[in-house]
């Protein structure tokens, strides 16, 4: 099977997938998110060579907000040839709280899902449900006259943080400690976006189980 046709298969993969799990946020549209990309690419791809660049780095005054940017860019080479790239922007401070500790790590994932999506892999939308989060998050925060700071506990979450969360959950009782940790959060969200949240939740608790009954099944 040649590159093309590894490609072909790889994105209908991912494209089966985003079909059946695909992120629903406001106004209806869906989006896959950088990790589905990423693993259908790398069943065809296990040993091509994803590589990050930074661009730009420095601080930056964004209307009353002082905060630090980085700029990204990701390159994907199959057989030792460029076939994609993508570059990726984000601000530790006015966007989604996980950014002031990891805003590194946000703009590496961003950079990946743009340049999987230039080769192909980005289903009804090229933007990732990743990035999609972010940017509300950034919009709603840079367009305030004041700072992250100013802003009530719960208006800084958001789904993308919520996501994120839940993606990191080991075990089926750290879902409840998620659910626990966000009841506030959750209980003043649209009816659409609860749907939302409940989806990503029910898929994690599914991939949790079983992964459980596959240990069981080894041990």
């Amino acid at each position: 099977m040649n590159t093309q046709d590894k490609l072909k298969a790889a994105i209908a993969i991912y494209e089966k997938d985003f079909q059946k799990n695909a992120m629903t946020v406001r106004g209806g549209k869906k989006y896959g998110t950088v990790n589905q990309r990423l693993k259908a690419f790398r069943m065809y791809f296990p040993d091509a060579s994803i590589t990050i660049d930074v661009i730009k780095n420095e601080r930056v005054q964004v209307k009353n907000l002082e905060t630090e940017v980085v700029v990204m860019k990701c390159s994907i080479s199959i057989d030792g040839k460029t076939v994609s790239t993508g570059i990726a922007e984000e601000f530790r401070e006015g966007s989604a709280p996980v950014n002031v500790t990891s805003f590194w790590e946000v703009c590496e994932t961003s950079a990946i899902g743009r340049s999987l999506a230039n080769l192909g892999f980005s289903g009804q939308e090229f933007a990732s449900y990743d990035e999609i989060q972010i940017a509300e998050a950034k919009s709603q925060t840079i367009s305030s006259s004041g700072t992250k700071a100013d802003k009530p506990k719960d208006e800084l979450l958001s789904l993308h943080e919520f996501t994120a969360a839940v993606d990191q959950a080991k075990r089926s009782y750290h879902l409840d400690e998620i659910v626990t940790k966000f009841k506030s959060w959750l209980g003043s969200l649209s009816e659409e976006d609860v749907k939302t949240a409940r989806s990503i939740y029910n898929k994690k608790k599914e991939e949790l189980n079983t992964m459980k009954k596959g240990k069981h099944l080894h041990e």
